[in-house]
């Protein structure tokens, strides 16, 4: 997966909580969390490794 910039979510448009000063959250050094290639059945669950490191800038 690439490196990507993530948009907090608020709730009701509110800025509270733990995020409330967070500018910008970046996923670096991603590792699995492909989806499985082939055919999958409904209901089924199936095990995906994923792995990596979150950076949260504050404003």
């Amino acid at each position: 997966m690439p490196v990507t910039g993530l948009d907090k979510a608020t709730r009701s448009g509110k800025h509270h909580g733990l995020l409330a000063d967070t500018a910008e959250i970046l996923r670096l050094n991603t590792l699995g969390g492909a989806a499985p290639s082939g055919s999958c059945s409904p209901g089924a669950i199936v095990r995906v490794p994923y792995q990596a490191d979150y950076v949260f800038l504050q404003s």
